[in-house]
């Protein structure tokens, strides 16, 4: 009876697992389960006429090194969804990728897989074939995404050489032999079978004997797509979705869903629905009532930082965002999400930075001159109207070998300190802000060093068609990306935390993280800087070289159109008025000269309504034509009162009148007519003017 209950529930598993993962294009697809009239377990599945990738080693011998890699690609993003979904697999391994009739590689046989909020397989059990199971499995610890992980670099191992890493190529290997391999033993070099360098590099980081290690599954065929691309093969594509499982009790299932649950929670707004008014910083979140065609800082599910690859790079459909990443706290409809800093997953250490001061004329070098950046600070959010500090990401490129770098104003808004990580390097180096752009969300920063690799700016115009390339780092993901597309328009380009010019539509996947990255054409000269995704449309932008190479001209010299707020413009909600909210202060700026402060509201400058149309334009047209250094009054909100000052002038006092108060401070008279029959107070300041005949009071 425990034998048929332990088989029911495998079998469970399996039909929850493959049924809700199966819309994925490289899982089995599930036609439909059940229980025949005499409880007999059966699953329609897609009958894969073609076997499995161990019945073609198995007939062919080894497959071709880069045929492998590309079926390790697909299978990358399809373990990447039952991640995401909370499902563990368990037993990756040849004859479990199975191979449909027109050639596509589809992972199958979720039998032993593990789903999150369901009983977890005891400490002590090996539930994965012994040939592909990580050191931590054999050590009778409990499976993790990294042992997934680990099983697939071993599979692909497996395609290119014809058996797992530690068999030793020996059929009669005993287990204690294999295990003692599995433990100790260092990766065998398939470079001695003339497989390229990047693809060894990936594999035995995905074998590593440390589960901390290895990258997520995600971050695992990012990586091997580089190695294509560096090896100047067609790139495969790979396919990142997000699944979410029914969970099997009243426990929230899934990693995106339960970190929502235990932050919202840890935040104290649980209770409370929020409009999705984003920070204005390394930070993506929907802004309340968007315009549907104007990008915002909406944020996909918050990564935090060092949580490892793979978490933010999901292509979900929403409106537009802010390419930087939210890593300690994230905005998403309905709910703030605090993230912790995490650190899961640590890559090993490298000095990849190249000690020369070229410039980067290939694609292939452009990871030299680009550079992750984590940014913190303090801020107060909207609607949410609490001090909070938060590690964001974005990107930056070199582009003089001094260390100047390029990224945007978002990313590092208001930071306190910013840490640089160049060339994919994990020891960070320090970095200060020499100018910012608030109207066209640019930024100069100089990282400390020099001898740096860098960009040269393209002096080509775009224009619709070209092919271009998007770099940078997807959040908590160290591994440079590189991915291709072409510009669909040039256009200005208003949103909710800026009012640029010359904007670039480009359809090069840019996931969040990459804000500040370059957007590069064929010959690595950069062609745009990118900031914002519109993830409904599919459309990313980049603020056009031509306009930003001036800018950043300028910025060598301080600020432009700037006053130093970190700034969004927010509508009238129930809990914020209309206006630009200020999430943090820049020190020792005109902002903070004025008395302004985060969590005020600046809802006129110079007499205009700067929250006329949801955008950023109508504030950025005053500084632009009046000048950020011009005397420009303001009214602020702070509180629910209005507070009156000026920018460059005379500051906000430290109270304000509720907005319906129209008394007027000012001191008053007594004065009485001739028969002293009527008495009046009037303000001291008040013109008599005579009427004729009569006589002064």
């Amino acid at each position: 009876a425990a034998a048929d209950e332990s088989a029911r529930d495998r079998f469970e598993r399996e039909r929850m697992a493959m049924g809700a993962l199966s819309s994925h294009p490289n899982i089995v697809t599930v036609y439909g389960s059940g229980f025949t009239d005499d409880q007999q377990p059966y699953i329609v599945m897609e009958y894969m006429t073609r076997g499995s990738l161990g019945d073609r080693i198995a007939k062919q011998g080894p497959m071709p090194w880069n045929d492998a890699v590309a079926a390790t690609i697909k299978v990358a993003g399809a373990l990447d969804a039952a991640h995401e979904a909370g499902v563990l697999h368990r037993d990756i391994k040849p004859e479990n990728i199975l191979v449909s009739q027109y050639g596509e590689a589809k992972l199958g046989d979720f039998g032993i897989a593990r789903i999150e909020g369901a009983n977890q397989t005891r400490s002590g059990v090996i539930t994965a074939t012994m040939a592909h199971a990580p050191p931590e499995i054999v050590e009778g610890k409990r499976p993790t995404e990294s042992s997934d992980v680990y099983s697939l670099a071993s599979t692909l191992y497996a395609l290119i050489a014809g058996d797992g890493p530690f068999n030793g190529g020996d059929e009669e290997t005993s287990i204690v032999t294999m295990i003692s391999r599995i433990v100790t033993h260092p990766v065998p070099d398939l470079r001695t079978r003339g497989v390229p360098d990047p693809v060894c590099s990936v594999i035995e980081q995905g074998l590593a004997k440390d589960p901390a290690a290895r990258p997520r599954a995600a971050a695992f065929g990012r990586a091997l797509q580089q190695a294509q691309r560096a090896m100047g093969m067609p790139v495969t594509d790979l396919t990142l979705v997000s699944v979410t499982l029914p969970a099997p009790d009243a426990a929230v299932v899934g990693r995106a869903a339960t970190t929502s649950a235990a932050t919202l929670a840890a935040a104290g707004a649980a209770a409370a629905p929020l409009t999705s008014m984003p920070p204005p910083t390394a930070v993506q979140a929907p802004p309340v009532t968007p315009p549907p065609s104007t990008p915002s800082r909406e944020t996909l599910p918050g990564v935090p930082a060092g949580a490892g690859p793979g978490d933010g790079g999901r292509k979900r459909k929403g409106p537009l965002i802010a390419v930087g990443a939210l890593v300690a706290v994230a905005l998403v409809a309905g709910g703030v999400v605090l993230l912790g800093g995490g650190g899961d997953d640590p890559e090993p250490p490298v000095d990849s930075v190249v000690d020369s001061a070229e410039a980067i004329a290939t694609l292939a070098d452009a990871e030299q001159g680009t550079a992750r950046i984590v940014a913190t600070g303090e801020f107060v959010l909207p609607d949410v109207a609490v001090d909070v500090d938060v590690a964001g990401e974005g990107s930056a490129f070199i582009v003089d070998s001094s260390g100047l770098a390029v990224t945007n104003n978002h990313v590092v808004a208001g930071a306190a300190t910013l840490e640089v990580f160049v060339a994919g390097d994990n020891e960070p180096k320090n970095a200060r802000v020499v100018g910012r752009s608030e109207c066209d969300d640019l930024a100069l920063i100089d990282i400390a060093g020099d001898g740096y690799s860098f960009f040269e700016w393209s002096s080509a115009e775009v224009a619709p068609g070209d092919l271009v390339h998007s770099g940078g780092y997807v959040a908590g993901d160290t591994a440079f990306v590189l991915n291709d597309g072409s510009v669909t328009s040039i256009a200005a380009l208003a949103t909710t935390w800026s009012a640029t010019d010359e904007v670039i539509n480009h359809d090069a996947d840019t996931e969040p993280g990459q804000s500040g990255g370059p957007l590069l054409g064929d010959d690595a000269r950069v062609v745009g800087v990118n900031y914002a995704a519109n993830v409904t449309n599919d459309d990313r932008f980049a603020v056009a070289a031509t306009s930003a190479e001036g800018i950043v001209a300028l910025l060598e010299s301080g600020d432009v159109d700037s006053v130093g707020v970190n700034g969004l413009a927010v509508p009238e909600s129930e809990t914020n008025a209309a206006g630009v909210w200020v999430a943090s202060v820049e020190t020792a700026t005109a902002a903070e000269r004025a008395g302004l402060r985060p969590g005020d509201v600046i809802s006129e400058l110079d007499g205009v309504d700067v929250a006329a149309d949801g955008t950023m334009e109508p504030y950025c047209d005053v500084l632009r034509t009046q000048g950020a250094d011009s005397v420009l009054p303001m009214t602020v909100i702070r509180g629910g009162e209005l507070l009156f000052g000026e920018l460059n002038g005379t500051p906000l006092p430290d109270e304000g009148v509720p907005p319906d108060d129209t008394s007027v401070d000012t001191e008053f008279q007594t004065i009485t007519d001739d028969t002293g029959a009527l008495t009046v107070e009037v303000p001291i300041d008040w013109v008599v003017i005579p009427v004729p005949g009569s006589e002064p009071i």
